[in-house]
C-alpha cells in the first residue's frame, strides 16, 4: 500500500526555508558560477595581445580591463594549463581544479576592492596559466598564496592604470577648457 501524502497538503521539503538567514548573507558567497568563467574568444584574444601579466610562483597572470553589461561579474578569469609543462590530461585537470578552487575561496577580497574603486561600466578579464615551479607540485596551499599575492599586485596594477587614465582625461579636459577660454579671450579684445 502506498504511503498516504503528508496531512498539511504541501510538500514535505515545504517545512525548509528558501530564504538565506541574517547570519548567511553576511558570510561571502564562495561560488564560482559560469558566468565568471572567461569563455569569449575575442576577450580571451585581447587579453593575450593587449593585457597585462605578472608572475607568482606556479603562476602567469594576464590581464586587461574592459567594459561590461550591469549583468556581468566584475571579474571574469579562465584558468589555462599548457600541455608542453602538463603532459598528461589527468595532472594537466587536477591543477585546474586546484587553481579553480583557491580562486573560489579567495576572490572576494580583491572583488571588494574593485567593487569600490572601479566604475560600474568596467570589468577585468584575467588569465592564470600555470607555470611549473622549481620542479615542486602546486598544492592548494601554495596555489592559495601564490593567487593572492597576484591579486594584490593586479589591484595595484589595474587602481593605478585607472588612475592615470582619469588623470589625463581630467588634464584634457583641463586643457581643452583653457583653450576654450584663451579663444574666447581673444575673441572679446577684436575691436
Amino acid at each position: 500500500m502506498l504511503p498516504s501524502p503528508p496531512s498539511s497538503g504541501g510538500n514535505a521539503d515545504s517545512s525548509r526555508s528558501t530564504s538565506r538567514t541574517p547570519i548567511e548573507r553576511t558570510l561571502p558567497n564562495h561560488s564560482l558560477s559560469k558566468c565568471e568563467i572567461l569563455r569569449r574568444k575575442k576577450d580571451i584574444d585581447n587579453v593575450f595581445e593587449h593585457g597585462k601579466s605578472l608572475r607568482e610562483p606556479f603562476l602567469k597572470v594576464m590581464f586587461r580591463t574592459a567594459t561590461r553589461d550591469p549583468s556581468e561579474p566584475i571579474v571574469v578569469a579562465l584558468f589555462a594549463v599548457s600541455k608542453r609543462s602538463v603532459k598528461k590530461a589527468a595532472h594537466r585537470n587536477r591543477v585546474k581544479r586546484l587553481l579553480r578552487e583557491a580562486y573560489r575561496l579567495n576572490k572576494q577580497p580583491l572583488l571588494e576592492q574593485l567593487h569600490s574603486r572601479l566604475s560600474k561600466e568596467t570589468k577585468v578579464n584575467v588569465v592564470f596559466l600555470y607555470q611549473p615551479y622549481r620542479d615542486n607540485d602546486l598544492t592548494l596551499a601554495s596555489a592559495t598564496l601564490s593567487l593572492q599575492n597576484a591579486f594584490k599586485k593586479m589591484t595595484e596594477m589595474i587602481l593605478r592604470q585607472n588612475n592615470a587614465t582619469s588623470t589625463s582625461e581630467k588634464a584634457k579636459d583641463d586643457m581643452t577648457k583653457q583653450r576654450f577660454e584663451a579663444t574666447a579671450h581673444d575673441y572679446d579684445e577684436i575691436p
